[in-house]
């Protein structure tokens, strides 16, 4: 349990939205995308389909878009995209985003895809890119729930409130995904940096020096990024128990560490 005082912060939205997922879908499924006004029938579409399978660079790493045919803002839209690569992460590795994959799981061509993305990497950077919003957001967020709070507690708040926000494996194949692109690990580091910083301010709030509150803030978040990796596909109850006593162990041994 949180510390006294503290009420676990509570994810924003229905909790059985994965984190990372648009508001604007609320409860209501990707595939309930199937019901908007469909593309398939558009010249456009059918046109941009041809072409690219006479045109590899196209499909390739082109950086020319068609042009967006007019009334083009009633289409599905660049997030819907993103939710849908989304959700298709939790069934599998990043090589479930595949562009007509997507197309048939929220009903439309493929060509629709390009008035939004560059290329199937474009999508995964957006997708790796609102996610790390999101996180930054929640962040925020829990930053301004536990105010006043002491160290100890702030830390266990953002380790509650990932354990209860991931709730799907989409996170861990996004890290897996970056190890093959630059942009995305620096991408990661930085974001991964900035939260071992925000960590290390708290452990020296409890007296440790600047060079060991470093090293506990980098093994504190170290236990985050990986929780869902060891214990994702046990209840909530047992993940929250054994997330709470791997905080108190690095807890009480960082209080060892510090001379007050």
């Amino acid at each position: 349990m949180p510390g006294a005082g503290i009420t676990p912060y509570q994810p924003p939205g229905p909790p059985d939205r994965p984190i990372g997922m648009p508001h604007h879908l609320g409860y209501f499924p990707v595939m309930a995308m199937r019901r908007r006004e469909q593309v398939v029938a558009s010249g456009y579409c059918q046109a941009t389909h041809e072409s690219e399978q006479g045109d590899s660079s196209v499909t390739g790493n082109a950086n020319i878009q068609p042009d967006r045919p007019e009334g083009g803002s009633s289409r599905l839209g660049r997030e819907d995209w993103i939710a849908a690569a989304w959700e298709a992460l939790s069934e599998g590795s990043a090589d479930t985003i595949k562009v007509d994959r997507l197309a048939r799981r929220i009903g439309v061509t493929r060509g629709s895809f390009y008035w939004h993305f560059r290329n199937r990497e474009d999508l995964i950077d957006a997708v790796v890119e609102y996610w790390l919003k999101r996180l930054a957001r929640n962040a925020s967020l829990v930053d301004r729930h536990t105010e006043g709070a002491t160290p100890e507690d702030r830390l266990w708040t953002v380790y509650d409130f990932v354990v209860r926000s991931v709730t799907g494996p989409q996170s861990v194949f996004l890290r897996i995904a970056a190890q093959k692109s630059p942009h995305l690990t620096r991408r990661l580091q930085d974001e991964s940096t900035q939260r071992v910083d925000a960590d290390a301010a708290l452990f020296c709030e409890m007296g440790l020096p600047p060079a060991d509150a470093q090293q506990f803030a980098t093994l504190y978040n170290t236990m985050i990024v990986s929780e869902f990796l060891r214990n994702g596909a046990l209840p909530l109850e047992e993940r929250l128990a054994l997330a709470r006593s791997q905080h108190d162990l690095v807890i009480n041994a960082a209080r060892r560490f510090s001379p007050a």
